[in-house]
């Protein structure tokens, strides 16, 4: 099947959808045909931030996309876009490769799982989307890939092979009519005898009004729970700091310092043993001598006095006698 073909039949869908008033074009999300089926999700995300930087070096994308787009949208007033458009900071989005999810929130690509295998596993279906903050950068992205030959060997579904017979043709000056083609290289020559490189389909995606809605509180609704999260974490461990991990020299030292603390300078593990012993006995010893230098005082018994006893006058007076 030709990359004509292809893309006829891709602008037949869209014109079908957007008959429809539940359908519209996302100007933040863009739709990647033909895509090989090894790439994923990662190598998808590599091209478009390859093709962002460098749609933005080569100035692909002005300030009066972002006008043109404001005044199409219908959403803001004639008076704000004109105020907009005048403003003299008014500049294309930067584009920061240390967040890159801040300007490319979301790549997905397309999988078949009827075979009930994961979807890491599942084979892709040749076709992806990806989630832009700006309008802007997804113009720009775009206006790189769509139909560019240069990101066909690597991106587009027998861009590989297709590049290979080209080259053939080429060495050797003939038509690709008269080279050996097979079977899987005979879609890619075309009817003057050309060989013909399949290019990566790339346009604006069409959805339905109802589920983006959804698919947007949604992803509203994920971002306020993780906040909630964080806040009550933080609440919750106010105080609590992630220690630093030690560095080796440090956690030596530190073994040095306990064992010179507990003693253990002995050779053998008997020696330390008894040395804590005879640590251990003179304290009792010790007390045993403090119990016995120093007696306990005690207080002198009281004497009582001798009664006086009780003289009868008349044996007083026989004793005088």
């Amino acid at each position: 099947q030709s990359d004509r073909a292809k893309r006829e039949r891709a602008f037949a869908d869209k014109s079908t959808k957007l008959r429809s008033p539940l359908f519209f074009i996302n100007p933040t999300r863009l739709s990647i045909r033909n895509l090989a089926k090894h790439v994923n999700e990662a190598d998808l995300k590599r091209l478009v931030i390859g093709a962002l930087k460098k749609a933005l070096e080569h100035k692909l994308v002005t300030p009066n996309d972002a006008v043109a787009h404001w005044r199409a949208g219908g959403e803001l007033s004639h008076s704000e876009v004109m105020r907009r458009a005048t403003d003299p900071k008014l500049v294309t989005p930067v584009f920061n490769e240390k967040n890159t999810k801040e300007s490319i929130p979301s790549v997905f690509i397309d999988r078949d799982l009827s075979g009930g295998k994961k979807t890491v596993d599942a084979p892709s279906r040749g076709f992806g989307f990806v989630e832009f903050t700006h309008h802007a950068h997804a113009l720009a992205v775009l206006r790189q890939l769509n139909n560019n030959p240069i990101y066909s060997a690597e991106f587009a579904s027998g861009g590989k092979h297709a590049a290979e017979m080209l080259k053939q043709q080429r060495k050797k000056g003939k038509k690709a009519k008269n080279l050996k083609v097979d079977e899987s290289g005979a879609e890619f020559v075309g009817e003057d005898g050309n060989v013909r490189v399949p290019r990566l389909i790339v346009e604006f995606a069409v959805e339905n009004k109802v589920k983006a809605r959804q698919q947007a509180e949604r992803i509203a609704q994920k971002k306020a729970n993780k906040i909630k999260q964080k806040i009550e974490n933080k609440e919750k461990q106010p105080s609590d700091k992630k220690e630093k991990k030690k560095s080796r020299g440090a956690l030596q030292r530190a073994k040095k310092r306990a064992r010179k603390d507990a003693g253990e300078d002995a050779d053998t593990d008997g020696e330390n043993t008894e040395a804590i012993k005879n640590a251990k006995k003179p304290k009792t010893e010790e007390k045993d001598l403090t119990k016995a230098k120093a007696p306990v005082e005690t207080a002198p018994k009281l004497v009582k006095p001798p009664k006086k006893r009780k003289v009868d006058p008349k044996e007083e007076a026989l004793e005088d006698m």
